[in-house]
């Protein structure tokens, strides 16, 4: 049976009426899904920034860590060299207490033979005198029979550095670690020597313990080619004086004097200072021995055998040790830079 245009119409009228109610319904839950959806975005970019900040203090932990790590492994270099220095001294002092001992014994002795070989020629009434110097060597010949062995000297007084190679590859390490860069370096001797300063006896720009290399271009490493870099120079006269201090090579210019004392200086030119000749100071290349995993210096590119060059933009001319004091006095608060074939590299140090 065929609807009417009535049935039709109701049906279209119930149809407009299903869909006008509904419509509301479902503008709102599409609403309500796109906020929930928004939600969802914004915890999900929250956790992402807490798994970011996570994640940084894990690796300034890791950088925290390993900075201990490393400052412990320099800390006990430095036990290693105080004792290795100690028992240096120690050694030495024994051996030269054994010499003096031998010395006073051999004296004693002597002088006990000569009281002896002097007593025999008095009481013989000098008919015996030649017992008075035969006394004598017979009681030196006892005392040095009589003599102890002493150790052999050997030259252990090495510089701070060598030591610390040394203690360094008893640890297992290719070198001295310097902490926050990530690089263990070793000095390699050079041709470079100077004159370590023991004393300065006038007010100028030169302090005891700095190590004079040359003057006006002069070399010096002792005092005999002090003197002579001078000589000729007139009272008031300025030179140029290239020395090296802690870590760091510089130049000062000084005058030049005359003076009347000591007697043995009288009439000649003279700097102001004294330094050691017993043993000339030799410098060298602070070279990379070894370079740490993700560390600021592999990312720089540095590697195995790059020369350290500078600390900030001060020039490096000394020892690793005294390179690793110089970056505790800042506090580790600085930028090292290294020079390679391919030009020069610089990694900054990690808080």
């Amino acid at each position: 049976m065929t609807a009417g245009p009535s049935a039709r119409r109701k049906a279209l009228l119930l149809c407009a009426a299903l869909v006008g109610a509904c419509a509301p319904v479902t503008s709102e839950r599409l609403a309500r899904l796109e906020r929930e959806e928004q939600r969802r975005q914004a915890r999900l970019e929250q956790l992402k920034d807490e798994i970011a900040r996570a994640e940084d203090a894990a690796t300034r932990a890791e950088r925290a860590a390993a900075r201990q790590q490393c400052k412990a492994q320099v800390a006990a270099l430095e036990s290693d060299v105080s004792i290795a220095s100690a028992r240096c001294y120690s050694e030495l002092a024994a051996a030269e207490a054994c010499r003096a001992t031998n010395e006073r014994r051999k004296t004693d002795s002597s002088l006990f033979g000569c009281t002896l070989g002097v007593a025999a020629a008095v009481f013989s009434g000098g008919s015996l005198s030649g017992l008075a110097l035969a006394g004598c060597a017979a009681g030196y010949a006892v005392g040095a029979s009589e003599a102890k062995e002493c150790s052999p000297t050997t030259d252990c007084l090495v510089s701070a550095d060598q030591w610390a190679r040394a203690a360094a590859r008893s640890r297992g390490l290719q070198g001295i670690p310097i902490c926050g860069v990530g690089v263990e370096v070793d000095l390699v001797p050079g041709q470079a020597v100077g004159a370590l300063v023991t004393e300065v006896w006038r007010d100028i720009p030169i302090a005891i313990g700095d190590v004079i290399l040359g003057v006006n271009t002069k070399r010096v490493s002792s005092s005999s080619d002090l003197n002579a870099a001078v000589a000729g120079s007139r009272p008031g006269s300025i030179v140029r004086v290239d020395l090296v201090r802690g870590a760091y090579a510089g130049m000062v210019h000084v005058d030049i004097v005359y003076v009347d004392e000591p007697a043995a200086d009288r009439g000649r030119p003279l700097l102001g200072v004294r330094v050691d000749d017993r043993r000339p100071v030799r410098f060298g290349q602070v070279v990379v021995a070894a370079v740490a995993p993700a560390s600021p210096a592999e990312r720089a590119g540095v590697g195995v055998g790059d020369v350290l060059v500078a600390i900030d933009t001060d020039a490096i001319a000394s020892a690793p040790g005294a390179i690793v004091s110089e970056l505790e006095r800042r506090a580790w608060r600085a930028s090292v830079t290294f020079r390679s074939s391919g030009g020069f590299k610089t990694a900054s140090l990690e808080e």
